[in-house]
Parts: C-alpha cells; sequence; structure tokens
C-alpha cells in the first residue's frame, strides 16, 4: 500500500480554511487561490476531502507568503501554552522560518543559472 505524504489530515485542511476564513476570504475566493472548485471547499469544511501540500503552496505563492510560514500562522496556538510547549513551538517557529528561507535560496540559485 502506496502512502501519499503530500495529503493532509482532516484536521488540518478544515484549520487552513477556518484560517482563511477568519482572514477574511469567502470560499470563492479560497477555491480561486487553490484552483478549486467551490463545491471542493465546501467538502473539506465538512471533512469530506483534503488538501494536499499543492493545494497550500498555491495559497502561499498568491498570497505571497512561504510555505511554511503561512502554516505556523494556520498552527499558531490560540490558548496560552506551558513553558515547555511554548519551547517547543518557539524552536519549530524558527526552524520553519530557516527552511523557508533556504527554499527560497535554492529557487533563486536555479532562475540564477538559468
Amino acid at each position: 500500500m502506496r502512502i501519499d505524504r503530500r495529503i493532509f489530515s482532516t484536521s488540518l485542511s478544515t484549520a487552513v480554511i477556518r484560517y482563511l476564513g477568519e482572514k477574511g476570504y469567502s470560499q470563492a475566493e479560497m477555491a480561486k487561490l487553490m484552483h478549486v472548485s467551490e463545491g471542493f471547499i465546501s467538502l473539506v469544511k465538512s471533512r469530506e476531502r483534503v488538501l494536499t501540500l499543492e493545494h497550500i503552496e498555491l495559497v502561499g505563492l498568491a498570497l505571497n507568503v512561504p510555505t511554511g510560514a503561512f502554516m505556523l500562522g494556520v498552527t499558531k496556538p490560540k490558548r496560552k501554552l506551558d513553558p515547555a510547549r511554548q519551547r517547543i513551538f518557539d524552536l519549530s517557529e524558527q526552524l520553519v522560518l530557516e527552511l523557508d528561507k533556504m527554499e527560497a535560496a535554492i529557487h533563486d540559485s536555479h532562475v540564477s543559472a538559468k
């Protein structure tokens, strides 16, 4: 059995849709960002479909936000964490932002090499 690691969980998928909604995006706007139908967004909201990494990458490109930074926004805890968990989140956040920088540098090196 092949496992596709580019598919998000239903919980994470609905969190992305909720986050975009909280930022003021309508279902139609979300669909346009992800190159899908409004019906697909509705199915994600109702946990009948899930997003893929490609959907998230499309959102990041459209909003000019690195994928990692976008997902940090989606998953940022809304409640106060205990100090140990906050430290883990903070270190994870630093790592993800550094990885976004590395991805940008790799992309820029490929563009300049052409």
